[in-house]
């Protein structure tokens, strides 16, 4: 009875880690949506190299949770770590190194947002907060396929993921279906759909792939692959 008891509070330990964690993760979209997106965007999206901070946030709040509220758990740590003599000895450079290098990532995080609008993409970034705009006329290629193979490693792409990027003047690559948000709470695809058909207009060069496109029937309603097969299939302007 005691084991079983003891492993009904680590489940419910990792679900409430999990359910903070959304929250948290909802809070900086949140205050990323008040600080860089503009009015009249059509979409913006949560870069990749930001979304690290879920999955290490995660981490923290497992591990503060256990420790708060495994007894077993906070002695083994306090034995094995926090008791290390070099700990001890440099206890007050390990802390402000922990809050630097995490104060560090969230800024990352919450400067890693990219906007697009009808006429401009406005790219920010830990490096310009401020951000860096481009017009359509700065993409230099459009890239539109189904990821198709399976990944083990976090922030990679999934198998059957539809996956549509482009590529600025400056060597910046943007993946417009990692999204934050889009304009009147439309499906992202829908968007992605008439800003491609828009720069495909424009002449812009497109590489484009059908394979693996029926892997994206699994997950989605039929509406939605349609829009992304129209999108695949679209590489000649009108």
């Amino acid at each position: 009875m005691k084991k079983i008891l003891s492993v009904l509070i680590s489940l419910l330990l990792l679900v409430v880690a999990v359910i903070l964690t959304l929250g948290i993760s909802l809070l900086i979209n949140y205050i990323q949506y008040q600080l860089f997106v503009p009015n009249d965007y059509l979409l913006w999206t949560f870069n990749s190299p930001g979304m690290i901070l879920i999955v290490v946030l995660e981490i923290y709040l497992i591990f503060g949770l256990f420790y708060l509220f495994r007894k077993d758990f906070r002695n083994t740590i306090k034995r094995n770590f926090l008791n290390h003599i070099f700990i001890k000895r440099y206890k007050k450079f390990v802390i402000s190194l922990f809050l630097g290098l995490n104060l560090f990532l969230l800024y990352v995080t919450l400067t890693g947002v990219t906007v697009i609008t009808s006429d401009k993409i406005i790219d920010h970034s830990f490096i310009q907060p401020q951000g860096q705009e481009f017009t359509y006329e700065d993409i230099v290629k459009i890239e539109a396929r189904v990821h198709g193979g399976k990944s083990f490693i976090p922030f990679t792409h999934s198998r059957g993921e539809f996956l549509y990027r482009l590529e600025l003047n400056n060597g910046r690559k943007i993946y417009l279906n990692e999204v934050g948000a889009v304009q009147d709470s439309e499906h992202e695809v829908f968007v992605i759909e008439d800003i491609d058909r828009e720069l495909v207009n424009r002449g812009i060069p497109k590489t484009s792939s059908m394979e693996n496109f029926e892997l994206t029937t699994e997950d989605l309603a039929k509406v939605y692959t349609d829009s992304i097969q129209r999108i695949l299939k679209n590489t000649t302007s009108e």
